[in-house]
């Protein structure tokens, strides 16, 4: 009798204990919110468009759970393994709250998440040759720096743009943080070219000190090889830019400057003193003159009329700069005088 009475206090204490576990799960597991995360694809929000968010959970399968989704507050979508749902963002400045409860036998959880769309225009440009008048981007070359200005689009909301000084600048080249160039307020960026032939990817993660608006760019830059173009330089227009020279070209001259464009390398103008000319003409060295080492003139009275223009470019310093460019001119005036008979002689042969 005394021992069936020792056992029935422990009987009970059991019993309480088993009782209460409904109760425990219909209040929820403490710190099992933690464990419930709601992730965005893509990871960064523009204007109006189509963005997706998931439910994850470490602890919850969120697979068998029943989950109530709510985009400010309104029912979007409900029910067993719905673990994501789509929407479309607003306009910048504003905000939309994304809600996802769970619900299991055993455990109640909650997760929110904050979407504000925000925009960055990456702009770049290298600061290699390119003439006047030019429309194009310069594009780098080996030996060049590239220049790079983030335009980033931020509202806050109450639809007030948010100063470059309130926001921070990430950054990266291949994937590797440019700690140097990255901070608050660095909206523009400095770095050397790739390597010839190469090409790095550039990045720019831009965010408020928070971290409740961001937005992110990439371009992919290629180093190319320089361009070498040549132009006639008229006495009274100068350098015909709009006209580039061919192959074979004719001319209606008997003496004509030409000016070589070196499009695209590493120098601040043409007539840069780290550029080599080495200029000839039917195979013979020209002299050039010092302080405007691109441009030759040539007079054809007393010959064939029909020059081999050949240049080879270098520079002082940057030995991947090697670029050379042959083009045949015909000077239209002066083969006219001369005998249609001769045809058998050679043509860089000078007339006597």
């Amino acid at each position: 009798m005394t021992s069936a009475m020792r056992v029935l206090p422990i009987a009970v204490a059991l019993c309480a204990i088993v009782g209460a576990l409904p109760a425990l799960a219909q209040q929820g597991i403490p710190g099992i919110d933690s464990s419930v995360v709601l992730r965005m694809e893509p990871k960064y929000a523009t204007p109006a468009t189509k963005v997706r968010v998931y439910l994850q959970s470490t602890v919850i399968d969120v697979s068998l759970a029943s989950t109530t989704w709510r985009v400010n507050d309104k029912v979007t979508a409900q029910g067993f393994g719905v673990n994501s749902i789509e929407f479309t963002t607003g306009s910048l400045g504003t905000q939309s709250v994304i809600t996802a409860e769970i619900e299991t036998d055993l455990a109640q959880a909650r997760a929110r998440i904050e979407v504000a769309p925000a925009e960055v225009d990456l702009l770049w440009e290298s600061d290699a040759f390119t003439p006047p008048f030019y429309r194009g981007r310069s594009i780098p070359s080996a030996g060049t720096s590239v220049r790079m200005q983030a335009m980033p689009r931020f509202k806050d909301t109450n639809g007030k743009d948010i100063p470059l000084s309130n926001l921070i600048f990430t950054w990266r080249r291949n994937g590797a943080p440019l700690l140097s160039i990255s901070g608050p307020g660095k909206s523009g960026a400095t770095i050397p070219a790739p390597y010839l032939y190469g090409t790095d990817t550039i990045e720019v993660e831009v965010a408020t000190s928070d971290y409740t608006l961001a937005a992110h760019a990439i371009a992919r830059i290629a180093s190319i090889e320089p361009r070498l173009m040549l132009y006639k330089d008229h006495p009274l227009f100068g350098t015909m830019y709009f006209e580039a020279l061919g192959a074979r070209t004719t001319v209606p001259d008997e003496e004509l400057s030409f000016v070589a464009v070196p499009y695209f390398a590493d120098a601040a103008s043409a007539n840069d003193r780290s550029l080599i000319y080495d200029w000839s003409v039917n195979g013979s060295p020209v002299a050039v003159n010092p302080m405007r080492p691109s441009m030759i003139t040539i007079d054809a009275a007393h010959s064939t009329g029909i020059a081999s223009i050949e240049l080879g470019l270098t520079h002082i310093t940057n030995f991947f700069l090697k670029k050379s460019g042959v083009w045949i001119v015909s000077f239209a005036s002066v083969l006219e005088s001369v005998d249609p008979f001769r045809g058998t002689e050679d043509p860089f042969r000078p007339v006597e």
